[in-house]
């Protein structure tokens, strides 16, 4: 079985989902219309997934993830997070250094902060992101979303469809980035995040199929 700390999803994913699900028009046509907003060309462009949100220990703060409040980028948590997005946006240069970047994440303004990203400051390289005034919501909160309606959904559902359109996917901890590259065969990818939240610097070995035998697992 696979290290617990290589996120990974079959080869054949993208195959199977594409024929068990297929997108309710009105997310058809925003998934369509994002993509022309932005400039994307179907396998034409490197997808960059940052969970932000996700409660790795060294990150400073802890009650925003799925269950918690609006994440505020500022001090510490700010710093630890323009960290991971500058070296995740690198892994996704290094795999596809002439095409654009799509960047997603759980938290809009990490988004938004990596449009104007400090370490790429003179604009050579193309990055774009959906522009949002809320977090996308998280399907499995505890409480279920009470009163929610499924278009309130759709922003994660976006993300997740243009990365399954890309060349390329550079994701880091959780399974949703690796649902992305699982999405184009993980045919070019790659893990720019350690299990504990440590930025890891692109190329690495973490999209290499080690394997450990069963009776080794605890």
């Amino acid at each position: 079985m696979p290290l617990i700390n290589r996120w990974m999803f079959p080869n054949l994913y993208g195959d199977i989902f594409r024929v068990m699900f297929e997108p309710v028009p009105a997310l058809a046509e925003l998934v369509n219309k994002t993509m022309t907003t932005l400039g994307l060309e179907d396998g034409n462009y490197v997808s960059v997934h940052v969970r932000s949100r996700y409660p790795v220990p060294r990150m400073p703060q802890r009650n925003v993830d799925k269950n918690g409040g609006q994440l505020v980028l500022e001090g510490r948590t700010k710093g630890y997070l323009s960290h991971v997005s500058g070296n995740a946006i690198k892994c996704g240069l290094y795999l596809a250094p002439d095409l654009p970047v799509f960047f997603a994440s759980d938290s809009n303004e990490v988004s938004k902060f990596a449009l104007k990203h400090p370490d790429f400051p003179d604009g050579k390289h193309k990055i774009v992101t959906v522009k949002r005034l809320e977090e996308p919501r998280h399907t499995d909160q505890d409480d279920g979303w009470p009163g929610s309606v499924p278009a309130d959904f759709y922003s994660g559902f976006e993300d997740l469809l243009i990365m399954g359109g890309s060349k390329c996917v550079a994701h880091g901890v959780g399974s949703f980035g690796s649902f992305g590259a699982g999405l184009i065969g993980n045919r070019c990818r790659a893990i720019h995040r350690a299990y504990n939240g440590k930025p890891d610097p692109c190329p690495n070995d973490r999209t290499e199929n080690t394997t450990i035998p069963v009776d080794k697992v605890r």
